[in-house]
């Protein structure tokens, strides 16, 4: 007689699970976060853009995020995606970088209604400042950099404009691209941009 066993990792300790059931678990289905799920509160930090639009502009950072979907776009120009595990991804464009946010699409939604969490990822006064110098991005565009801060830009008012979010995630997608293996405080040459 054979026994299934499976194991689990958490952190440095392996755990083994005998008996288990031999189908793998279904994967949840990624989905965007829907309308009415975004609080009223928050929903002016949030890019209005349908779920086919939101699917494309991910093509540009599959070399750090390969398989992950996309679930939402902040103004601020970065976005919120879901690992076939169901954790929830937040990717910064300005600085290239992803980490996980939450282990499920529900826990997500839920964060949604935090103050600190919102502040910290959707930049409400950043938004705030940039709407109070002019700037107003309608559907489908987000605040993008002028100079993104890996070629030297700052986070300040005016290095921001109003950009569609397919160009902006396009084109810092394949800059951070070109000088992820770059040290630190290295000199760029060349950026292509396809």
């Amino acid at each position: 007689m054979t026994k299934n066993v499976s194991f689990i990792i958490v952190g440095s300790l392996i755990f083994a699970l005998g008996g288990c059931d031999p189908k793998p678990a279904a994967r949840p289905r990624a989905q965007p976060v829907a309308p009415t799920a975004v609080p009223a509160a928050i929903a002016h930090l949030v890019v209005q853009v349908d779920a086919q639009k939101l699917q494309g502009v991910a093509s540009a950072w599959r070399w750090l995020l390969p398989t992950d979907t996309p679930i939402l776009a902040t103004k601020c120009g970065d976005l919120f995606l879901q690992r076939d595990n169901g954790w929830i991804m937040f990717l910064n464009v300005g600085l290239g970088e992803s980490e996980i946010v939450a282990n499920s699409h529900k826990s997500f939604v839920a964060k949604l209604n935090d103050q600190d969490f919102v502040g910290f990822r959707f930049l409400p006064l950043l938004v705030e400042d940039l709407e109070a110098s002019g700037l107003k991005a309608g559907p489908g565009q987000c605040y993008s950099f002028k100079r993104p801060p890996i070629l030297g830009g700052v986070y300040e008012i005016s290095n921001f404009e109003v950009t569609d979010i397919d160009v902006h995630f396009s084109l810092l997608g394949q800059i951070h691209e070109q000088v992820k293996d770059l040290p630190d405080g290295a000199s760029v040459g060349e950026i292509k941009i396809k």
